[in-house]
């Protein structure tokens, strides 16, 4: 028997607004969904995704006060179900690590994995959880004329900010992945304090004040401290680095509910 992988792409129904106070305001709802059912014989090596699958994509909308970040470890759901069965057991599943958050802050999309998928002949999903938000209230920029692109240490709100590695490889510079990789100068910034960093951008200069093309290619962050990983053109030796970092943020777990169409 050959393998099998089934997808199914569906239409949502509805999603609810989630209103702890209208600054706090978002709006929650399904915008994709994907299900993977492999059925292979015993005696052949499976894949990474061989258990039965569930990736519901989630858009977030921030209607007032910008987000700056969704804590996926923070966040739960705490039903889920279809029209067919009953209220399917745990574990539900998780949300993915590093949501992909829009520039304005006003939106972004978290991925909830489960290995429980509707039943057969199901034509709904409703699903009730709570995400942690971490929204933005007040930012501050920091900016340093003509930097070298060495490892340095440089003062930014109290907090240790510094250039920790500085190496050339080949990656992609600017928002169109299509133009592929050229050699570039990768430059990982490093920010420590006691409170959790969350920046808002980081842009490049140079000696006339025209913006550099550059595009963040990696980050990590944790509860005291956070990386970032830039892209340069090969050429560049310094720059005028702004930062700008959210100085004051708030975080709410914020209630939400949705029905979802799953057309099988």
């Amino acid at each position: 028997m050959k393998p099998k992988l089934l997808f199914y792409l569906v239409l949502f129904l509805s999603g609810a607004a989630a209103r702890a106070s209208e600054e706090y305001a978002v709006k929650v709802r399904p915008i994709s969904l994907q299900i993977v059912s492999p059925n292979f014989e015993t005696n052949r090596p499976k894949p990474f995704n061989y258990e039965a699958k569930m990736a519901l994509g989630l858009l977030v909308e921030a209607e007032a006060t910008p987000l700056v970040a969704i804590e996926s470890q923070s966040s739960f759901m705490e039903q889920v179900g279809d029209d067919v069965g009953a209220a399917w057991k745990p574990p539900l599943g998780t949300f993915e690590w590093f949501p992909t958050i829009s520039s304005n802050g006003h939106a972004a999309v978290v991925t909830f994995n489960s290995a429980n998928t509707p039943a057969k002949g199901a034509k709904t999903i409703n699903a009730t959880g709570k995400l942690k938000i971490i929204f933005g209230k007040a930012k501050e920029s920091f900016e340093f004329k003509d930097v070298p692109l060495t490892a340095q240490s440089l003062a930014v709100h109290q907090q240790k900010f510094s250039i920790t590695r500085v190496s050339e490889q080949r990656g992609v510079l600017g928002d169109d992945l299509r133009a592929g990789p050229v050699p570039v100068i990768n430059v990982c910034f490093r920010l420590e304090g006691e409170s959790s960093p969350w920046l808002e951008s980081i842009s490049f200069f140079d000696p006339a004040g025209n913006p550099i093309k550059a595009r963040k290619s990696a980050s990590r962050v944790s509860s005291s401290s956070a990386e970032w990983e830039y892209n340069l053109p090969k050429e560049i030796k310094a720059a005028t680095i702004k930062i700008t970092l959210w100085t004051e943020h708030e975080a709410r777990l914020v209630p939400f509910s949705f029905t979802a169409g799953v057309g099988l």
